[in-house]
């Protein structure tokens, strides 16, 4: 389990695969980071007991399940921040890395190698309908959320804006901002034409609640969402989800897709 040292007041990023992690730290150059200074906390889970996995490893890596993970303690009173993307483009990057199409960083080794060269809808089927190995129908971006359901980030930014998104959290932060070169770009190509009718209401259906709570459409920009930007302090600390029941709760309330104006009534309010 990974701590900080306690006088460090650098804000943590929280790196979730396939957001644009990559360019933000420039970690296939130089390492030096788009804004700064902060502190990396990668592929990290947050947790509160040394045996607790990290869902991103669990199933398939049981050392680095175990391994990457962090006290959540060591986020207090810190600024905590993550970048999240549109679930649909996701997907389709998701798939690329795995092994689907001609994708430029696909990884050969990777354990949806198989699923992915068998074709999107195969893969994206696979993934809605498991819950032993990440990504599959829970919450993709479980990161934001510690083991025992505790909403970490005090800041969440969008990939489809990110530049714009890193430049207006650096001003607010007193940090600094310095346009880089974009790193890891996959294929170029409208990810909605990687979709049916058919996936678009089977990815609507699954991550209905994850969709909402960031805004994500599959045809309009992000709409209404519930995280983005700077939390309210009432959302980071009623809004919590158990990624080992795959719960997501407001206060006392169970939030589902059927009932999630409640939660959106009960932010605005």
């Amino acid at each position: 389990m990974l701590f900080f040292r306690k006088r460090e007041k650098t804000p943590l990023f929280i790196h979730i695969p396939k957001t644009g992690g990559t360019y933000l730290t420039q970690g296939e150059t130089d390492g030096d980071t788009v804004i700064k200074p902060i502190q990396i906390v990668g592929h990290n889970y947050f947790a509160t007991a040394n045996d607790c996995e990290n869902p991103l490893y669990a199933g398939h890596d049981p050392e680095r399940a175990t391994g990457i993970t962090i006290e959540k303690s060591a986020a207090k009173n810190r600024v905590v921040f993550s970048v999240v993307r549109n679930i649909f483009e996701w997907l389709v990057s998701y798939a690329g890395h795995a092994g689907y199409g001609q994708h430029r960083y696909v990884n050969v080794d990777h354990y949806d190698f198989e699923n992915a060269r068998k074709g999107f809808s195969y893969l994206l089927k696979t993934i809605a309908n498991r819950t032993d190995l990440w990504p599959n129908r829970k919450f993709l971006f479980c990161q934001n959320f510690a083991s025992d359901g505790e909403l970490m980030p005090n800041w969440i930014l969008n990939n489809a804006h990110l530049d714009n998104e890193l430049h207006r959290f650096a001003c607010m932060n007193k940090l600094t901002y310095s346009q880089k070169r974009k790193q890891r770009v996959g294929s170029k190509k409208d990810f909605r034409l990687h979709f049916s009718d058919e996936l678009v209401e089977l990815t609507t259906k699954t991550w209905g609640r994850e969709m909402k709570i960031y805004g994500h459409k599959f045809d309009a920009p992000s709409e209404n969402a519930v995280l983005t930007g700077k939390v309210p302090d009432k959302v980071k600390k009623q809004l919590t989800y158990k990624y080992s029941s795959d719960e997501l709760k407001f206060g006392d309330s169970v939030v589902s897709t059927q009932n999630f104006d409640v939660l959106r009534t009960s932010v605005a309010a």
